[in-house]
């Protein structure tokens, strides 16, 4: 049986990255779904990081390319993460003062089409997000709240 699972990766950039990624995926059976990555070489804050985030379908267990992945991850000196697809991802969302996009990704986050797990609604503005939160059972936090208690460990951040 074939399941989908989420790579994310951050490591010192340098050449061949995406190739070793892919070369692994594709000597286990795996088939790359979506891909993206990038080096936050661009100007002179720059990090020197290379971040990579693809999507694949494999036949293999979660246990063994978990496994496999630590290997390839020490050569390069990688951050990673690996999960199923299917798993919510614990996610904060940021906000500005307009709420027509908070509403639209609460909407798509309730009726199944993000698989997100929700953990806080963050905002300078307190508007009409305090009520969306509210009705939907989402902790609102000012970016102050969150700097002093940083307990919502988010797989990702959308703003």
């Amino acid at each position: 049986m074939t399941a989908s699972y989420l790579l994310q990766l951050s490591c010192p950039d340098r050449p061949g990255i995406v190739h070793a990624v892919s070369g692994f995926l594709f000597e286990r059976g795996g088939n790359i779904l979506d891909a993206a990555q990038y080096a936050d070489d661009k100007d002179e804050d720059a990090t020197g990081l290379f971040f990579m985030r693809v999507g694949f379908a494999c036949a293999l267990p979660a246990e063994q390319l978990h496994t496999e992945l630590g290997q390839l991850a020490q050569g390069f000196g990688m951050h990673w993460s690996l999960q199923q697809a299917e798993q919510p991802m614990k996610t904060v969302l940021m906000v500005s003062r307009e709420g027509h996009c908070l509403n639209d990704l609460l909407f798509r986050w309730k009726s199944g089409l993000l698989k997100l797990d929700v953990r806080a609604i963050i905002s300078n503005f307190d508007s009409n997000r305090y009520t969306l939160s509210t009705a939907l059972g989402v902790d609102l936090a000012s970016p102050e709240w969150v700097a002093k208690r940083v307990k919502h460990e988010p797989d990702m951040v959308l703003s």
